[in-house]
């Protein structure tokens, strides 16, 4: 798929990912946003560095089967990715649940 392989990995080019210039950075964000920017050394005049570091998370994005009743198609981005991540998350409950354990709950700060 894609020509990707454990040997030519190929990510996503056309990502959103960034800072908010609406949401104030939540306090489970600030440690390591700070420790990520003061590592990498940008340029903190360049994007909003007090505003919410998004996304979250990522996953697959393009070419995603889309099954209806009336056939397959294809969907792409936030619409493909976030699904596939709250299912995972929700095998995850499902697995900590069946063994005695809590569901995750909030998941952002664990992130």
């Amino acid at each position: 798929m894609c020509g990707a392989s454990s040997n030519n990995p190929v990510g996503w080019n056309r990502g959103g990912a960034g800072f908010s210039l609406e949401f104030d950075m939540p306090d489970y964000q600030t440690k390591i946003v700070n420790d990520h920017i003061n590592n990498m050394k940008y340029d903190i005049n360049t994007f909003n560095s007090k505003g919410r570091a998004y996304p979250d998370v990522v996953a697959v994005a393009n070419e995603v089967p889309l099954c209806t009743y009336d056939g397959c198609s294809s969907s792409g981005g936030t619409s493909a990715s976030t699904p596939i991540v709250a299912a995972m998350i929700s095998l995850i409950n499902e697995y900590r649940i069946n063994n005695g354990l809590k569901s995750l709950g909030f998941i952002n700060t664990r992130l």
